[in-house]
C-alpha cells in the first residue's frame, strides 16, 4: 500500500492540478464537466472506501474486505473510464 501510493497519489494530484488549469483557462465544455464529476466520483471513492479498506489489510488478510475493495473499486474504474473518454473527446474537438 505504501509503494503504490507513491505512484498513484502524484498522478491523482497531477489529475486535480490540470483540472485546475483548465478551469481557470475557462474549459467549460459539457464533456469537461462530466470529467469532473467522474474525478470527484473517484476522489470520494478513494477517500471513503479505498483508503480504509487497505487500511484493514494492514491488520490481516480478509477476503470480505477483499471483496468490498474489489467491488468499491468499480466505482473508480467507470469513473476513470468516463474521464478519460470525456478528455479523449475533448482533445479531439481541440485538435481537429
Amino acid at each position: 500500500m505504501a509503494r503504490i501510493t507513491w505512484v498513484v497519489g502524484p498522478l491523482m494530484l497531477a489529475e486535480v492540478g490540470s483540472a485546475g488549469l483548465l478551469v481557470y483557462l475557462g474549459e467549460r465544455s459539457p464533456f469537461f464537466l462530466l470529467s469532473l464529476a467522474a474525478m470527484a466520483v473517484v476522489w470520494v471513492s478513494t477517500i471513503a472506501f479505498q483508503i480504509p479498506l487497505h487500511g484493514k489489510l494492514t491488520e490481516g488478510h480478509s477476503s470480505h474486505t477483499v471483496g468490498q475493495l474489489v467491488r468499491s473499486n468499480w466505482w473508480r474504474t467507470v469513473a476513470w473510464t468516463v474521464r478519460g473518454l470525456c478528455v479523449a473527446t475533448i482533445l479531439i474537438q481541440k485538435f481537429r
